[in-house]
């Protein structure tokens, strides 16, 4: 796991940070964003270290990409909803974005 993080989204006057406890249901762990609110850049890391996290990038549905305990996933300009499960156990997952 890489130690450093690199940002280039223009006129980002801050990240909003939040933890999300799952379980083994898929809920809802960040709302689709609402107009005229501009998500530019969207980082979910896996804290766990031994659990992976299934995250879904739609308002519904079951499927979706396994982010590896201890690994992270960015997104630029995704303004939907984020849904995640784990497979066992309550891996904590770190959600930040930021908005323009």
């Amino acid at each position: 796991m890489s130690a450093n993080i690199s940002i280039t989204a223009p006129f980002v006057p801050a990240f909003v940070h939040t933890d999300v406890t799952l379980s083994t249901t898929a809920a809802q762990v960040l709302a689709a964003s609402v107009t005229p609110e501009k998500r530019v850049s969207l980082i979910i890391q896996n804290k766990d270290a031994s659990i992976a996290a299934e995250i879904i990038l739609n308002g519904s549905g079951s499927t979706g990409l396994i982010l590896a305990a201890g690994a992270s996933l960015s997104l630029d300009s995704y303004k939907g909803a984020v849904r995640a499960k784990s497979a066992s156990g309550a891996p904590t997952l770190h959600i930040a974005y930021a908005v323009i």
